[in-house]
């Protein structure tokens, strides 16, 4: 039996919180422990009794054990001491965007212990940015990876989707994008719509971090909402392809829904996960059935990328390719299986027929 692989998560908000839950949930990996350096209150909540990190060793930096300590954590070391101990694996870095390259600096490089880290860091942080459906097998062996944004990971799904058909030769992407994260308390506003960046927007050059001979563009829009991002993308193929082959290419791959007519906005979404997973974590990317359109040599479609839980499963990957490689299907699976993530076809009228008549 391998040894399992030992994963600090550091940094416990919106991603950090979820990746720690995974890894405890892989069977060839262990969760060795959590790290933050401020007593935020979903810190507090998820280390609490009752809480999904509860009895999960936390480690401090930065700040006196008594902050933690005093708000009813228990600490059980400190950050530096557990790195330079030799029983940590690999960090997964989920620190505020822009704190994972200092971390890499004055942490783990001093320490000597790999590090996979989120979109919010530069793609230099890395010696790669991964998707598993294109360099899985890259990551073999290597000290840093980053794992790309939501909005990135949504993009890279779909067109590894579509690219089952033949060529792409074209890829524009608009991305309705939420203003923040549901506990938030900066960056939504009620009544204004913004362009998030330039134009093009820098979702085309993360994708070309994973796809460099990619033609791709993308404009994104901050949207008052906090539930989801919707992205509107038209698709030029290599050739004319019917509906229905484009339905079927995204039904078959992994990580991607198609819902039916009944999802008509992404509430509906949101809503039918919250009562079937852990905080309402939608892992798949949601393609809206009635969205899809094809015209010749183009193919439009609307998507749903819920950016608290998209990502979640390809750290879980890039921790395996890292440490094990092997076939990108087999640790896809491992991470699918795991979490409960699904493909196909959303439809809640047939299933619920389906289970009456069964």
């Amino acid at each position: 039996m391998l040894v399992p692989i030992r994963v600090l998560v550091n940094g416990i908000g919106t991603i950090g919180k979820r990746v720690a839950h995974a890894v405890s949930l892989q069977p060839d990996m262990v969760l060795v422990g959590v790290s933050s350096p401020r007593p935020s209150l979903g810190v507090l909540s998820s280390l609490s009794r009752g809480g999904v990190l509860e009895g999960v060793p936390f480690y401090v930096r930065g700040a006196s054990p008594s902050l933690f300590e005093e708000r009813g954590v228990r600490v059980g070391g400190v950050l530096e001491d557990l790195l330079g101990s030799g029983r940590v694996d690999v960090v997964v870095d989920a620190a505020p965007g822009g704190e994972g390259l200092r971390n890499r600096d004055e942490l783990y490089s001093r320490y000597g212990v790999r590090a996979v880290f989120q979109g919010g860091e530069p793609a230099a942080v890395a010696e790669l940015t991964f998707s598993p459906f294109f360099n899985y097998g890259d990551a073999f062996g290597r000290r840093y990876v980053r794992v790309p944004s939501c909005n990135t990971t949504g993009i890279l799904r779909v067109v590894s989707a579509l690219s089952s058909l033949g060529e792409l030769r074209e890829v524009f992407v608009v991305i309705a994008r939420r203003a923040a994260d549901p506990a938030d308390r900066k960056g939504a506003r009620l009544n204004a719509l913004s362009l998030d960046g330039g134009v093009p927007s820098h979702h085309a050059s993360d994708v070309r971090t994973v796809l460099p001979w990619l033609n791709v563009f993308t404009v994104a829009v901050k949207v008052p909402t906090t539930l989801a991002h919707l992205h509107v993308a038209r698709v030029r193929l290599g050739g004319r392809l019917s509906r229905g082959d484009v339905i079927e290419a995204l039904e078959s791959h992994r990580r991607i829904v198609v819902a039916g007519g009944e999802f008509e906005a992404t509430p509906d979404l949101l809503e039918f996960f919250r009562d079937r997973r852990l905080r309402g974590d939608m892992y798949e990317v949601a393609v809206l059935e009635d969205s899809v359109h094809v015209d010749g040599e183009y193919a439009t479609l609307s998507y749903v990328v819920h950016q608290e839980a998209v990502v979640i499963p390809e750290n879980i990957d890039a921790v395996r390719a890292m440490f094990l490689g092997g076939d990108p299907e087999a640790g896809m699976e491992a991470t699918d299986s795991s979490l409960g993530v699904t493909r196909g076809r959303l439809a809640p009228r047939r299933a619920l027929v389906a289970a009456r008549q069964s």
